[in-house]
């Protein structure tokens, strides 16, 4: 898939796409991506409606999460109260397990869930994780494929056993959402020295670079919603530069010369430098600045320098 066939669909999820399947996607102003359904959730013969989310906020402090809200949860008979909050009482405790049909994979994950009250008849529950390191919530957003048919997520209630709490949701469709909902979030997939030994002094276009699912997950988790507008300046670059471990594009812009955009990859960590008539905005992988090429280094100096 070309970088320009790719635009539409981050177009609509960066405004909110409801897919015929019933799962909506988007991606917020501060980059936060998620997907979402609604389904249906019981406890005995007890019924309500729910809904599933998943949740990918990359950045430095970033986390996925499995969303689970349980909507007039006052009348199921259940006990959310031993869940509210990091320290409830069913915090530490491995009473969630959640379960994926169809499919080759089928996961099964599952382990402590902690929660709380969202208004006055709205719990909503959080599997979670650090967005950028293997883990059980990226590794069942990574397992739902395009046969997967239904998540059942359960949660055993903390002082009635035999109480327990059944959320399904459909999965037919999610697949291509999921994945794009994950850009930025679970294990970076490797850019090494194959790809910077092939790629070396190549034209970024010609070899669809900005295709490439490891740098894809690269820019739309640090860009968010502006991941289109971004591509769209890069036509412009450079052919691909090597310094040592990292991999650079630089893309000027051919209307100012005070503007452009830098691009390093080292390892996992990524930065972005978009430079609009000498100002500097910076989206990056980590907090500290990673060391940057000395073309790099000259390329936002020419842009930020006093006329």
């Amino acid at each position: 898939m070309s970088p320009r066939s790719a635009l539409p669909l981050v177009l609509l999820l960066a405004s909110g796409l409801v897919h015929a399947s019933g799962w909506q996607a988007e991606v917020d102003a501060a980059g936060q991506r998620t997907a979402s359904r609604a389904g249906e959730a019981s406890v005995g013969g007890a019924q309500t409606t729910a809904t599933l989310t998943l949740q990918c906020r990359p950045g430095p402090e970033g986390t996925v999460s499995w969303l689970l809200a349980i909507e007039g949860s006052d009348g199921l008979g259940f006990g959310f109260s031993a869940f509210d909050g990091p320290n409830a009482p069913a915090a530490a405790q491995p009473l969630a397990a959640i379960e994926v049909t169809g499919g080759m994979l089928r996961p099964r994950v599952g382990g402590p869930v902690a929660g709380s009250y969202d208004g006055i008849d709205r719990f909503v529950f959080a599997f979670s994780a650090r967005g950028t390191t293997a883990s059980q919530p990226a590794l069942l957003a990574d397992a739902i494929g395009s046969q997967s048919q239904e998540l059942d997520w359960r949660v055993t209630d903390f002082n009635t056993p035999d109480n327990v709490l059944s959320a399904r949701f459909a999965l037919d469709g999610a697949a291509p959402l999921l994945r794009e909902t994950m850009m930025g979030c679970g294990p970076p997939p490797p850019i090494g020295s194959a790809e910077r030994d092939a790629w070396r002094g190549r034209n970024p276009l010609g070899i669809d670079l900005f295709a490439q699912r490891a740098v894809q997950w690269r820019l739309k988790g640090l860009l968010g919603n502006a991941y289109a507008d971004t591509i769209a300046r890069l036509a412009a670059a450079e052919p691909l530069g090597v310094d040592g471990d990292s991999l650079f594009v630089l893309a000027p812009d051919p209307q100012s010369p005070r503007s452009g955009v830098a691009i390093v990859f080292s390892g996992d960590e990524t930065e972005i430098v978009i430079i609009n008539d000498g100002v500097i905005e910076r989206r990056a992988s980590r907090s500290a600045a990673l060391p940057a090429p000395t073309a790099v280094r000259d390329f936002v100096a020419a842009r930020i320098a006093v006329e």
